[in-house]
């Protein structure tokens, strides 16, 4: 017997191999995509929302030593800006708002300064980002010594602070 004779008999009894149909290949795909659908969007993090805020800085009265410092009450708020000098601009309402002065200590020149960042809500957090804004080489400013200072009120005092400073 030949070897195509002897193919062509088992070819004879053995079944056929049928293709497979177009849904065995769309059915698993189509639940694998419902499946990273529903995991993205069930299972990732919100995401974090924007705060508006109101902010006031200046160079001088911010204090010697750098600090950042958390208001909890209006006795606090109304204190820190005594201590600067200078009357507050409104009372803060602890139930509503969250303030948080950031003073940088004395620099060499008036090119320092203190500037917010971002404010946002995420977690059941507010995030209050700042940087210290340095003058750039060749940059022309008063070799005074400054005390540069930022007050940033954030009209959510549900939200645990968590402040932060960017560095560049």
């Amino acid at each position: 017997m030949s070897l195509l004779a002897y193919t062509q008999s088992l070819g004879a009894r053995l079944p056929r191999v049928r293709r497979p149909r177009i849904g065995w290949i769309v059915v698993p795909t189509a639940l694998l995509a419902v499946l990273v659908f529903l995991a993205t969007t069930v299972f990732l993090p919100v995401e974090a929302g924007n705060v508006p805020a109101r902010q006031w800085r200046g160079l001088q009265e911010g204090g010697a030593q750098g600090q950042v410092q958390v208001m909890r009450s209006n006795e606090q708020w109304q204190a820190q800006w005594r201590s600067m000098g200078r009357e507050a601009p409104a009372t803060l309402d602890v139930q509503r708002q969250t303030a948080v002065f950031v003073g940088l200590g004395n620099r060499p020149s008036a090119g320092y300064s203190a500037r917010l960042v971002s404010t946002t809500a995420h977690d059941e957090r507010l995030f209050v980002v700042w940087e210290e804004v340095e003058p750039t080489p060749g940059q022309m400013s008063a070799q005074v010594v400054t005390q540069p200072w930022l007050f940033v009120v954030v009209n959510r005092g549900d939200l645990a602070p968590v402040i932060e400073q960017r560095v560049r």
